[in-house]
């Protein structure tokens, strides 16, 4: 290791206005020691620089994912670093005991955790939604959950399965998009665990354009929250999904925000006017095409984390969530032939809830290549057992008490041949006959996935991971009443809503906040709340369950 020249480059990049280093040797993942020789000498001759360090931050085989995540870690680590060096510093001065951090992954860290490894924030808002409605999938004893999450960009699509939300490791930051499909191997790898979520440019800010062969177009670009739709009144012009929904009665004008904003409807019906024009149609017709345009994209992005991974959509519950999602859900759910939405109270902070209810994770991985001939139940123990000994430190210096705590062990595999793996659960202790039935999970898991498996092939063992847990106490969810309520208080009035047959209903419109539990009623109809509005499409039955989420049932009697 030159460390003469490493000082020579050190005063040139400072020189530069460089503000933070990337760590990546080639087989630091084997042996990370002259990486923190590396580190060591950087702390020592810049000591302001921030240091992203690869074999502490993805001790991991595969080269270039790892250096792409390290340096991702180095380019967001100033910036995240300070914003929570100072909000740790406001939330003390209110009396906060604990700050923690949402990851990526699923999980909470502490702060210290979140300014080293600040990559695992990317799309950590996203992930608190989909660990939220786990928790209410749980809550109401369904077993396969949908997680929708419109907002005012994008939608995402997640799906969870007894309680347990899918996690990748393959997720790409800013990659190419062609046609409603991601491009993959076009963005730039994250290697660190992430929620398995499908983002498609679908939300209520998302515009509205005709493409050069005159076809009506929805996304990805988007109005934001500022300016907005046009009906913001802050001087957005284009046309969107939320003003076609304004313009089909779906979103009252004056409950926008519980009634604290007020939409311009004849601004929303200026901004469709050109496209209206282009596809020589009226308004109204206009706003039908891109609400139908916008949900057939939606639609896709949830066959595609369902049909195309080999789940039965129809098996599924959607719990729907974000400002714009109860608005367009029934929709997608007809689309994709599911039989029952979940909307939950405030959806419009609804993955805030989910921070609430997380619990600590950490990720370890090791990489060690082993084809099953020369593996034996010994070798892979000891490899694990080394990884819940870092895994349980961990936990110490959490304070986790020993009764909160759980190391969930699994293993990378492959076919010897293949380039990618595939992970299987392993049991908490391996004894003699273990790894033959681990080698049988992978078969089993290999047929799932492809349609096929080869029994009789040699497996490698590429990379161990380790998820140590400590389980965190989760607010308590009131139990209300089990008597059926009374919904006359709750009536405002009714209007009239354009539906995707193209009939106009005259709606009754009901306030959430005043629907008891064990409400019952029938759509068409409207449930308005203050972040929020949900359509109820004909042939639906509404009802308020017991810890106040609105369950919207395809065919339910009355």
């Amino acid at each position: 290791l030159d460390l003469e020249g490493l000082g020579e480059s050190l005063r040139h990049l400072k020189e530069d206005g460089a503000e933070s280093v990337a760590i990546c040797l080639l087989h630091s993942y084997a042996n990370p020691s002259h990486e923190k020789e590396i580190e060591k000498a950087i702390k020592s001759m810049w000591p302001e620089a921030y240091v992203s360090v690869s074999s502490e931050l993805l001790p991991e085989f595969r080269e270039y994912e790892r250096m792409s995540t390290t340096v991702a870690n180095a380019y967001i680590g100033p910036i995240v670093s300070k914003y929570i060096e100072d909000l740790e510093k406001s939330v003390e001065d209110v009396g906060v005991r604990q700050l923690l951090v949402m990851q990526a992954n699923g999980g909470l860290m502490t702060t210290k955790d979140a300014m080293t490894k600040a990559v695992n924030t990317v799309e950590s808002g996203p992930a608190g939604g989909v660990i939220a409605a786990a928790y209410i999938g749980g809550l109401v004893g369904r077993g396969k959950i949908i997680s929708f999450d419109m907002g005012g960009t994008t939608a995402k699509s997640s799906i969870v399965i007894d309680g347990k939300p899918l996690v990748t490791t393959e997720y790409e930051i800013s990659p190419l998009e062609h046609g409603e499909r991601i491009v993959k191997g076009s963005g730039y790898p994250i290697k660190t665990p992430v929620v398995d979520l499908v983002e498609v440019g679908a939300g209520g800010g998302s515009i509205a354009w005709i493409d050069s062969g005159g076809a009506l177009r929805v996304g990805p670009m988007s109005a934001g929250a500022d300016p907005g739709p046009a009906c913001y009144r802050m001087g957005g012009m284009e046309p969107t999904i939320t003003d076609a929904n304004v313009i089909l009665g779906r979103i009252n004008p004056d409950y926008f925000l519980g009634g604290e904003m007020s939409l311009d409807a004849q601004a929303s019906r200026r901004a469709l006017a050109g496209i209206a024009g282009e596809l020589g149609v009226g308004i109204v017709e206009a706003a039908e095409g891109i609400v139908m345009v916008a949900n057939s994209t939606m639609a896709r992005s949830i066959r595609y984390v369902t049909t195309e991974r080999g789940y039965d959509a129809r098996e599924f519950s959607i719990v729907a969530f974000g400002g714009a999602a109860p608005v367009q859900v029934v929709d997608l759910a007809e689309a994709v032939g599911i039989g029952e939405v979940i909307i939950p109270p405030s959806p419009g902070v609804f993955s805030a809830f989910g921070f609430l209810v997380a619990d600590v994770v950490h990720n370890y991985v090791k990489t060690v290549y082993i084809k099953t001939p020369e593996a034996n139940a010994e070798r892979v123990e000891a490899i694990f057992m080394e990884m819940e000994e870092t895994g349980s430190i961990q936990l110490d210096v959490d304070e986790t008490p020993r009764e909160d705590r759980r190391l969930d062990r699994s293993v990378d595999m492959r076919y010897i041949g293949q380039s990618h793996e595939l992970n299987v659960p392993v049991p908490s202790e391996i004894r003699e006959d273990g790894l033959e039935e681990i080698v049988r999970r992978f078969h089993t898991i290999h047929m799932k996935h492809y349609g096929y498996s080869m029994p009789d092939e040699e497996v490698a063992l590429v990379s161990f991971r380790l998820v140590a847990r400590g389980i965190r106490s989760k607010p308590a969810i009131e139990v209300k009443s089990t008597r059926v309520g009374d919904i006359s208080e709750a009536l405002k009035g009714s209007r009239p809503v354009h539906f995707a047959d193209g009939s106009w209903i005259e709606c009754d419109v009901y306030d959430r906040e005043l629907l008891n539990p064990r409400s019952l009623f029938q759509g068409p109809c409207v449930v308005e709340e203050w972040d929020t509005t949900t359509i109820v499409n004909g042939g639906y039955r509404a009802e308020v369950d017991a810890w106040g989420n609105l369950l919207l049932t395809r065919g339910g009697g009355a």
